[in-house]
């Protein structure tokens, strides 16, 4: 516990220092708090039941009910302590990260920053299944080494991040991959930042088929007194539509 408190301590310092700017920054002072706190409660509740979530998840079965209660723990948990939604620390994330996640409960900040890597690893490789991105997600995991390398070695905590070739950057990165506001906010929680996205609305062209429906019926005679008739509908396409909305 002594090194992640180490490490809150120096980003209790930077923003310190950065008393002035993030007074003018009313939006970033209450980004760097709630990253802190969620972190903080995520340690604590980690370090409080891990010692029984591990024996669970150990050697328990996958389908009892503390099974799913250690893992839905674990999950929340884990999530708080990296700033992430829930939704990206995936079952098998952790399974395969129970030496870290132990490290993690006992305040191992290499632990946690390893945990982090390698949540960026798993979140890409779910974007990579759920975009149908071809080539196991290559360009994926180039635009985010780019983006990566736009960030300046000395920001600090708080910072707005407002140069030109880390916007093109994130811009190509959502670009190229198509990707949706909750990949984006993955994406850039793992790497440390609070996202802020500009919407703009833009018409939208689509043009869709003009169907037509008929019925038509066919005289079969007379029966014991009375008239027999055969019904058929019948849809066809008949041209299209272009409409913006």
């Amino acid at each position: 516990m002594e090194e992640y408190s180490k490490y809150l301590q120096r980003v209790a310092d930077n923003v310190e220092i950065l008393d002035d700017e993030l007074d003018n920054h009313d939006d970033a002072a209450k980004d760097v708090a709630k990253s802190i706190m969620k972190m903080n409660d995520g340690l604590e509740i980690l370090s409080n039941n891990w010692e029984n979530w591990s024996d669970v998840l150990t050697n328990s079965t996958e389908e009892s009910e503390e099974y799913h209660k250690a893992m839905d723990g674990t999950r929340e948990a884990v999530a708080n302590l990296l700033d992430i939604s829930e939704e990206y620390v995936r079952d098998s994330f952790i399974k395969q990260h129970l030496d870290d996640i132990t490290d993690a409960a006992n305040g191992s900040e290499t632990a946690i920053n390893e945990l982090k890597a390698a949540l960026l690893e798993d979140i890409v490789q779910k974007i990579v299944l759920e975009n149908h991105i071809p080539d196991e997600g290559e360009q994926l995991k180039a635009d985010i080494a780019a983006l990566q390398a736009a960030i300046p070695s000395d920001l600090k905590v708080g910072t707005k991040l407002e140069t030109k070739s880390f916007l093109d950057a994130a811009n190509n990165l959502i670009k190229n991959s198509k990707l949706t506001v909750d990949q984006v906010n993955a994406i850039f929680d793992d790497l440390g930042f609070e996202t802020h996205f500009k919407t703009t609305k833009k018409k939208v062209k689509q043009t869709v088929p003009k169907i037509v429906t008929y019925t038509k019926a066919e005289d079969l005679g007379e029966f014991d007194g009375r008239k027999l008739t055969r019904t058929e509908t019948v849809s066809y396409q008949n041209g299209s539509s272009t409409f913006y909305g």
